[in-house]
């Protein structure tokens, strides 16, 4: 192995080889390639011993200063081992002497330990006394204020508040469960006796003010009630509220709060003697009272129990329960409702359910001003401004009705007829409810009744039922398609469906649940597409003669039933309803997959795109547009049976030559036929056809009959000087005004028709120049012109000389037949 002054050796000479390789580097950096800069080598040299002299004070200060600090930090260290070292040296010591001390005491504290613990027992004890005398003093205090008679129900209700308020300091801060149920059941039997007691005072309050006020004689009712009466009705009113938590009730929320608390030591903070309202003392060890709780349980009774909820149907769970005093305000009512309505009365009428939701909106009715003026303002003094009394009161009453009706059910689903009539009852009380009472929509309802699933089912398949059956009179009716009103086009039919409809609806919208309001609104879509099946199988047999048969006024019906569907489409109901049935296919759709849909729910704004309408609309759209066609086929059908005897006319004849001048007077008489079946038509067919639709029927006809006058007449014939003056004549003083009434511009209607006319009156020397640009033109482009054509260049299109004369829709082709077709050119 190598010596250590070797190995420091070698090193050393690698540290020194490795510090000149880095000096040479240096210089070169320095230096660089240049040989003149070699002159300033001394400068260079000076700078390394600069750096040199620099590195030796650093080096001088560390070697000088560090081994003070070094040799400090040893120092205390050593200090503080030295400490640590007498410390613990002392705490042997003191050990030692524990011990010793330890044995010196153990024999006196088993002789005085067993008093010990009698002595804390005592003090237990003692405690658990002062409570048990603090409660049967409150209780003396208060039998003797009901004993002696006195009308201070302030004093008696703070005293119960002392009683509630050593309950809610010691419940579920104790092990002593028997002092916890004799407080509970003190307090319970306190809080059952004050409200019996105000509650007896409370009625006789209302029976001098002869309430419920349900009399016939309108003079009782606007009697002014005792001011006396009213002021003690209203502070028993408040001294109800005051008791209307029972106290089970306040120990369960006291459990709730103090669960994760349970065994902490909070007997200083909660029941110290300065700060209880008792004065009592109380140990500091609160677990000891359960030592000696076992001696008081022969007197304390047992607790109890919570009162069972009521097995009430389903039907009537979302009614909350009144407060204590409005209960007593109900209970008249509930007697009355019980005598009228129940047994073998004959107001108990299972065919006349209106007599009994008559009754309820008359009550409600006549209590609402008392309510809102007396018991109204004791509610908001005790902070209670979200309970509305009038609110409260009709709630319990309609409560009342949904259980008879629940009760009547069986009888009222067995005939059509009597279901039929209950449930427009219902449906005008519900609207009469809300709109009169003040009913707030987010409360229970009597539609609770109509929307359980048997129930619903049965009303859906009536509306069904019905539906269809009353569709099915109103298209088999004889005068099911008379129209209502000349020009408007809507018949019996059509509008009763309407009704039909909106009768349904008006049923169903006021039902809470989508999902139930998209049942009767397939119904809806399903009366309508069979509706329009039934127009569409009129429609056929009457296709042989459209215009004098119903055939416009069916038509006229579809159009009017497409509009009222449209703007149903944009109704917030209908939109609401469109949302809620997309995202029901598409949970639909999503569960066929047995899958979550992968992509979000339609939103209320892509809804509003479409309509729940839409797709029945098209098909109606469709079958609008069927009809209004074979109906124009129809008419051009009829004009072109007229029009053979005008197409064969000869045109091409000469004028005499004596005349100075072509003028036409009279309408050719082979176009009248066609004008007069014209005029007819058209005149029958506004009568019956809405404006609409007569508006799109004219314009359709004008296409087709300018189409066919251009390809079947000026095309097709040659014509003189008077036979172009005579077809202008027809055109203009004959064809065209039989339009003026439904449009200012009726030649703009017939634009082939006009420009034919425009190119046959040119006059000759436009037209000569016309003919030829188009010829040399249309033969140029073809490969075809001659040397004349050759000869003289084309500097306007076809296009541009034919819009210089006001032509637009003839094709060059056809402009440069009708110019040939003129006799004074084609000679030429």
């Amino acid at each position: 192995m190598a010596s250590p002054s070797l190995n420091l050796g070698v090193v050393g000479a690698e540290v020194a080889k490795q510090a000149k390789k880095e000096a040479v580097t240096q210089i070169n950096l320095l230096l660089g390639k240049d040989a003149k800069k070699l002159s300033s080598i001394s400068e260079v040299v000076q700078l390394f011993s600069n750096t040199k002299v620099d590195m030796e004070k650093k080096l001088e200060f560390v070697s000088n200063a560090a081994p003070d600090h070094i040799s400090t930090a040893v120092l205390e260290a050593e200090q503080q081992l030295s400490k640590s070292e007498e410390l613990c040296n002392e705490a042997e010591e003191i050990l030692k002497d524990v011990s010793i001390q330890k044995e010196k005491v153990s024999g006196l504290l088993g002789s005085v330990e067993g008093e010990l613990e009698l002595m804390l027992q005592m003090d237990a004890v003692h405690c658990y006394q002062a409570w048990v005398k603090s409660i049967q003093e409150i209780s003396s205090d208060m039998t003797g204020m009901m004993s002696g008679g006195s009308d201070d129900g302030s004093a008696l209700l703070s005293r119960y508040s002392e009683l509630q308020d050593i309950l809610l300091h010691v419940s579920g801060r104790t092990a002593c469960s028997n002092l916890e149920r004799f407080m509970l059941d003190t307090l319970t039997y306190w809080h059952n006796r004050l409200v019996q007691t105000y509650s007896q005072e409370f009625d006789e309050v209302l029976q001098s003010l002869k309430y419920p006020f349900i009399s016939t004689n309108t003079t009782v009712l606007q009697a002014d009630p005792d001011p006396g009466q009213i002021k003690k009705l209203q502070e028993l009113t408040s001294h109800l509220l005051q008791l209307n938590e029972k106290p089970l009730t306040l120990v369960s929320k006291q459990d709730v709060n103090f669960d994760q608390k349970r065994g902490s030591p909070l007997w200083k903070d909660t029941l110290d003697p300065a700060k209880n309202s008792t004065n009592l003392s109380l140990s500091s060890n609160s677990e000891s009272l359960s030592t000696n709780d076992s001696m008081f349980s022969a007197t304390s009774q047992s607790p109890s129990k919570s009162p069972s909820k009521d097995d009430q149907p389903a039907l009537v769970a979302d009614f909350e329960p009144l407060l204590a005093p409005l209960k007593l305000l109900v209970k008249p009512l509930e007697v009355r409702f019980a005598y009228h309505f129940s047994g073998n009365k004959k107001t108990n009428s299972v065919a006349h359910p209106e007599w009994c939701l008559t009754r309820v909106l008359s009550w409600i009715s006549s209590h609402s001003f008392f309510l809102n003026r007396y018991i109204q303002p004791v509610l908001d003094e005790h902070k209670l401004n979200h309970v509305k009394a009038q609110t409260e009161l009709s709630r319990a009453l309609v409560k009342l009705t949904v259980q008879k009706l629940a009760a009547d059910l069986s009888t009222i689903m067995t005939d059509e007829d009597l279901f039929c009539h209950s449930l427009q009852e219902v449906l005008s009380f519900e609207q009469e409810l809300r709109l009169s009472c003040g009913y707030p929509a987010s409360q229970p309802s009597v539609l609770l009744v109509l929307t359980q699933p048997q129930v619903l089912k049965h009303w859906v398949s009536l509306e069904r039922k019905f539906a269809v059956a009353v569709m099915d009179e109103l298209v088999g009716s004889p005068e099911a398609w008379c129209c209502l009103e000349e020009g408007d086009g809507w018949s019996a039919c059509g509008e009763q469906l309407i009704t039909l409809l909106l009768a349904v609806t008006d049923r169903y919208k006021a039902l809470p649940q989508p999902g139930h309001r998209l049942q009767f609104l397939e119904v809806q879509l399903e009366l309508l597409d069979e509706y329009r099946v039934r127009c569409v199988q009129v429609s056929r047999e009457l296709q042989a003669e459209p215009v004098t048969s119903h055939y416009p006024s069916i038509l006229s019906t579809l159009h009017t039933l497409i509009s009222t569907l449209e703007e149903w489409g944009d109704m917030p109901f209908f939109l609401e309803l469109g949302v809620y049935r997309a995202q029901q296919r598409e949970l639909d759709l999503a569960m066929e997959h047995g899958s979550a849909p992968s992509v979000p729910l339609t939103t209320v704004a892509e809804a509003a795109a479409c309509s729940v309408f839409d797709d029945c609309v098209l098909l109606y759209k469709h079958v609008q547009d069927e009809m209004l066609a074979t109906l124009v086929q129809h008419l051009m059908t009829l004009l072109r049976a007229r029009f053979m005897p005008y197409r064969r006319d000869k045109w091409f004849i000469e004028p005499n030559k004596s005349g100075s001048s072509i003028r036409c007077s009279d309408v050719s008489a082979s176009f009248c036929p066609l004008l007069e079946v014209l005029a007819r038509q058209l005149h029958s067919l506004r009568r019956v056809l809405a404006p609409e639709l007569f508006t799109e029927l004219w314009h359709r006809l004008t296409d087709l009959l300018d189409k066919f006058l251009f390809e079947e007449l000026v095309l097709q014939n040659h014509f003189s000087d008077v036979g172009c003056a005579q077809l202008q004549f027809d055109m203009t003083k004959a064809l065209f005004p039989m339009f003026i009434e439904f449009t200012s511009k009726p030649e703009y209607h017939f634009p082939m028709v006009k420009e034919s006319l425009t190119l046959l009156t040119l006059p000759l020397a436009p037209a000569l120049l016309l003919r030829d640009t188009l010829r040399q033109t249309l033969l140029s482009s073809t490969g075809q012109a001659g040397r004349s054509a050759a000869d003289v260049p084309s500097v306007v299109t076809p296009e541009a000389a034919l819009t210089d004369h006001g032509i637009s829709r003839i094709s060059p082709e056809d402009a440069l037949i009708i110019l040939n077709a003129r006799n004074s050119i084609s000679t030429l």
